[in-house]
């Protein structure tokens, strides 16, 4: 098990890996916003303790990548602030504070950025997004073959949709001309 590996599990984000939740996923799991919240808390806590072990560590290339999560879990926790808030609105709330982020230059929040687009079916600017983070000199090599696995998704979805596209549009062309 590599250390990025060891330390997603730790950390367990599968929001940053696997994206953002779908409204039909979301509804499943029965989360609402105030338990997204503790939960978002609580993955600021084991970060906080993941930080004194790669402190410990020295391991600069684990602080850095925990510095970026840092901020990228501190730019969504705002969002919850307001109780008020529904989930549209907070969910609008993370992808702008996401997408500040990832423009200064946060590696984690342009790979999340990336995932976000990827997950609303925009997969032209999701690969944007992964690119930038895989483009960023302060990604670690550890981190980009996560970024670039994700990159690869995004294209064979792509694919497919042309291939698709393509087989429609021949089979109507080819039912017009037997016509």
């Amino acid at each position: 098990m590599t250390k990025l590996t060891t330390l997603i599990c730790l950390l367990s984000f599968p929001f940053l890996i696997a994206g953002p939740v779908s409204a039909a996923d979301e509804a499943d799991s029965g989360l609402n916003i105030q338990q997204e919240k503790a939960e978002v808390q609580k993955k600021r806590e084991e970060l906080k303790h993941a930080k004194r072990k790669a402190e410990l560590l020295g391991d600069e290339e684990i602080k850095g990548l925990l510095h970026n999560m840092d901020q990228f879990l501190e730019s969504n926790a705002k969002c919850y602030e307001n109780e008020h808030q529904g989930e549209l609105e907070v969910g609008l709330c993370i992808m702008v504070e996401t997408k500040k982020l990832a423009e200064s230059g946060n590696y984690i929040a342009q790979h999340g950025l990336g995932n976000m687009y990827e997950e609303m079916g925009e997969k032209t600017k999701a690969i944007d997004w992964y690119q930038r983070a895989i483009d960023n000199p302060k990604t670690p090599e550890m981190y980009k073959s996560e970024i670039h696995s994700d990159m690869k998704r995004a294209k064979l979805k792509i694919s497919l949709l042309s291939a698709l596209n393509l087989y429609q549009s021949s089979r109507i062309e080819n039912s017009l001309l037997q016509c």
